[in-house]
């Protein structure tokens, strides 16, 4: 692996009992801070969760509409996640912004996805390797 890494602490996330509403425990997810942009358009910094389960990079559409990407040009997808459930995406080539080091890649933006999620095609791959540090709850991105 490479001697450039870059560590991400988990972030907390509050389980709620739907019957109280009160907070009965807390899940940490393994949280990467970006940037993207989009033609001569870059986003305020925004949370994504590293999935290791997600093919492909999936982001809110709402986030590519504030860097000015326009829908209604772009041929949509359909992909299948969680259940065998369908939606439609709409794959979009962006720069990616982690820390100071700029990556071309691509991902799909879809209006029913709330969550951004860095997957293996198109995050992890554009790296050496990544390490999920469970016990220690920290990421380590291998540059």
């Amino acid at each position: 692996m490479s001697n450039k890494i870059i560590s991400f602490s988990y972030t907390g996330f509050p389980i709620i009992d739907p019957s109280t509403g009160r907070v009965i425990n807390e899940i940490f997810r393994p949280i990467v801070p970006i940037r993207i942009s989009y033609g001569h358009h870059l986003s305020r910094q925004f949370d994504a969760l590293a999935d290791s389960g997600s093919d492909r990079n999936l982001f809110p559409a709402s986030i590519g509409e504030a860097i000015g990407v326009n829908f209604k040009k772009i041929k949509p997808i359909f992909i299948t996640g969680i259940g065998s459930i369908q939606i439609k995406a709409y794959p979009i080539k962006i720069t990616l912004f982690l820390g100071s080091n700029a990556y071309t890649t691509e991902a799909d933006f879809c209006f029913e996805q709330r969550l951004p999620l860095l997957g293996r095609n198109g995050f992890f791959s554009l790296f050496k390797g990544l390490k999920f540090k469970e016990k220690e709850q920290f990421l380590d991105i291998y540059l």
